[in-house]
């Protein structure tokens, strides 16, 4: 992914790219084929962007 930044624009980018790719996957489901593996998937995204803003909030402090 790259080396951690602590610059609050970087970080900014960071999350709307990630927001954006995470809306991205979500449109592009094929609703007759998604499975039970595809909404895992997305869950996982969404924790780890989770993790990534919490650690993002500490350092906004």
């Amino acid at each position: 992914m790259g080396r951690a930044s602590h610059n609050k624009t970087k970080q900014h980018t960071y999350i709307v790219s990630r927001v954006k790719l995470l809306l991205s996957v979500v449109e592009s489901l094929d609703m007759e084929n998604a499975g039970e593996q595809d909404l895992k998937n997305i869950k996982q995204m969404l924790d780890d962007l989770s993790l990534k803003v919490s650690t993002f909030q500490d350092e906004w402090k």
